[in-house]
């Protein structure tokens, strides 16, 4: 719709007023040819003498469009009429006409200027017999003609994306599945076999999945003479390796007895072609593994093995556009088809970490993907998430240069760099003669964090200082840069140091010591600087005793606050206090490092969420635990006892453990430390009975 030439039309114009009780506004309409298309105009103005000239609004109505121009602002939109109807207090209901008045043809053309203009909208919006029912409001064949436009535009573009669709998928050639699961079988299996056994005294029953023959025998010598003439075969072990006596494969024991039913295994890989002149398409395989076993009153019949690859979306990559289509599968229709949307909730599908087709590189030449460095990525990783790493690319070009430094473990955190940046030490935020070394630590985050630092102090640290503050990862740089600027890295690092009594690059033990210690000493130094005082006074600098004086600088920084709080959370749930000797008794836990213990109030669980910056101090776990439906427990070094670590939140009616975190919602070691909570947990399911 050419809506310039429309504005340009001279406006119809109200010839004369309708004289009829309650009409505030009239209608007139005209049919005008713009070009080769005709336009049917229809203009809303006042009743009333001084705005006979110029309309409210003009409405524009095309074959199959229509727009509305607002004289009042000069714009022009895609209002329904309903919108006017009833927002803007126009007289198109017949529940607005003067009183007393019925519904009829006479009542509504008495908001048009004359009966022409009704004939005319008739005439124009002509579609069905609809349209010529005499008794059908005038409004109401806007409202349908809007309807029409609208479902049209849609199918317009539901054909075009169909179209689109189309033509990707005959774009791309079917992939080679023999080879494809040939490289899985031995890269992503490992080609892995069952043996399936059945055993009966000291004879046994084996089927090989691999070549599905089946071998009877005995396992142990007999005592008899002719039993020393009987096929003998080695004895089958669940989950022990075993060889084939047939075809010599190897294979893992699996009692077919227990072996209900068929299992698969199942796993994914990445393989890319190219598609279009430099297109590249990234296809993501469903790869599955079947083992079947049948039996016949106990008997092993037959065991079979059966590999399927399965294409379930394909990532389309032309220049900066991405495109994904999904596998789907129609249940009514019993059929696969390709869609331009994903499945919504559980059934989505979700593209996930996997290998990359080595195939994948010669095919990626010459195309939009040809620099983005996946190859020496994925070398590094292994398994990657390709789509996420090309939506990075696509996004940020310079992960080609990180990648080709060797700072992997900075890919996933592109949004932190500088891309303003015209060189890698500017991109990067950190020194020029620093670039190497972080490429030597593969772009480690917590070195990454220190070096930046290093460039906003205008420092030059050592390679040992470097390392041991990345060690310690300060969780909040920006605390540990006002830190520097009252001592220097060297002290810092010996004050540490000295607070948690062993030394940088220990035990796993001595590093998450070093780590709390850093938090704890730095945390103390900054609630020191906020409260004002001078920490040129060594003894503000360095206290005796680090855990006495944090508490009392975390009681002094917040006291007023704190204590009205756990007040309020004592008094509130002092269930907990009276239920501490009872729950102590049962889940108390001690060994040489480490101690478990239950609340002794709610204050102290308060204390714990403002000391460890996390959520546990809410009324929500306050109450769970008030109420005996889970309670929360502290885990703490033995030599620091009285110093938050881990909190830990355990279901009351069965030895669970819902969640466990440290400092800022972290988990510290957290191999070790679900290790020890494993451990602990099993202990009580067993004390339990």
């Amino acid at each position: 719709m050419k809506k310039k030439k429309i504005e340009a039309l001279p406006f119809i114009g109200l010839k004369e007023l309708v004289r009829s009780k309650g009409v505030l506004f009239v209608g007139v309409t005209a049919v005008k040819k713009i070009g080769e298309e005709k336009i049917l105009l229809l203009e809303i103005y006042k009743n009333r003498a001084r705005d006979k000239k110029t309309p409210v609004i003009r409405y524009a109505a095309s074959k199959d469009d229509w727009a509305v121009y607002d004289t009042r602002d000069g714009l022009w939109s895609h209002r329904k009429m309903d919108s006017y109807t009833w927002g803007m207090g126009f007289v198109w209901c017949e529940d607005r006409q003067p009183e007393g008045r019925g519904y009829n043809e006479r009542a509504t053309a008495n908001v048009l200027s004359s009966e022409q203009d009704l004939n005319r909208i008739r005439k124009f919006l002509k579609r069905s017999a609809t349209y010529q029912n005499k008794y059908i409001r005038w409004f109401d064949l806007f409202n349908q003609h809007e309807d029409y436009c609208v479902a049209k535009k849609k199918q317009r573009a539901n054909d075009l994306r169909n179209e689109r669709l189309k033509a990707r998928i005959n774009a791309i050639k079917p992939i080679d599945e023999h080879k494809i699961i040939r490289y899985a079988d031995k890269e992503l299996f490992g080609e892995k076999h069952y043996i399936y056994y059945t055993k009966k005294g000291s004879r046994a029953r084996i089927a090989c999945s691999h070549c599905g023959n089946v071998t009877e025998g005995r396992w142990r010598a007999g005592d008899t003479y002719e039993s020393q003439f009987e096929n003998y075969i080695p004895e089958p072990v669940a989950g022990q390796k075993g060889k084939c006596p047939v075809c010599e494969a190897e294979g893992i024991f699996k009692s077919a007895g227990r072996q209900k039913h068929d299992h698969d295994i199942t796993m994914h890989l990445y393989l890319g072609s190219k598609y279009k002149e430099t297109g590249a398409c990234i296809r993501y395989i469903e790869l599955t593994k079947r083992f079947q076993v049948m039996t016949d009153e106990k008997k092993i019949t037959e065991a079979r093995e059966s590999m399927a690859a399965t294409e379930i979306a394909r990532i389309y990559v032309d220049g900066q556009k991405m495109q994904i289509d999904y596998h789907k599968h129609n249940p009514y229709i019993g059929g696969d088809f390709w869609d331009d949307c994903n499945l919504y909730g559980l059934a989505s599908i979700n593209i996930d970490e996997a290998l990359i087709h080595p195939d994948t590189w010669e095919e990626l030449k010459g195309t939009c993907l040809q620099y983005c460095a996946a190859k020496e990525y994925s070398t590094y990783k292994g398994e990657i998430n390709f789509r996420r790493y090309i939506e990075r690319y696509i996004e940020n070009p310079q992960i080609e240069m990180l990648v080709k430094l060797k700072l992997y473990d900075l890919v996933d955190h592109t949004y932190y760099l500088n891309n303003q940046g015209a060189t890698p030490q500017e991109y990067l935020m950190i020194r020029k003669d620093r670039i190497k070394y972080l490429s030597q630590k593969h772009g480690e985050k917590a070195i990454w964090n220190v070096l930046k630092l290093e460039k906003r102090l205008e420092q030059h640290w050592t390679i040992e200082q470097i390392e041991k503050l990345a060690s310690i990862n300060p969780l909040n740089t920006d605390n540990l840069e006002t830190v520097l600027g009252v001592l220097s890295v060297q002290k810092l690092l010996n004050y540490i140091q000295g607070y948690a009594g062993c030394e940088f690059f220990g035990c796993t033990n001595a590093r998450n010591l070093l780590m709390h210690t850093a938090t704890e000493y730095i945390d103390y130094l900054i609630m020191r600087i906020q409260l004002g005082y001078d920490l040129h006074n060594t003894v503000f600098l360095h206290p005796r005793n680090l855990e006495e004086a944090h508490r009392k600088m975390v009681e002094e920084t917040d006291k007023k606050h704190l204590d009205k709080r756990i007040l309020e959370a004592n008094t509130k749930y002092s269930h907990i206090k009276k239920e501490y000797r009872k729950l102590r008794r049962k889940y108390y836990y001690e060994d040489d490092n480490f101690i478990i213990r239950p609340a002794r109030d709610a204050g102290e669980i308060v204390r714990e969420g403002r000391r460890l910056h996390h959520c546990v101090g809410g009324d929500n776990y306050l109450s769970s635990h008030n109420n005996d439906k889970s309670y929360i427990l502290f885990l703490r070094y033995k030599k620091t006892a009285e110093v938050p670590f881990i909190t830990i939140e355990i279901s009351a009616d069965v030895a669970k453990v819902r969640q466990w975190y440290g400092a800022y919602d972290k988990k510290p070691d957290e191999a070790n430390m679900q290790k020890l909570i494993d451990s602990y947990v099993k202990g009580l399911q067993k004390a339990a009975g």
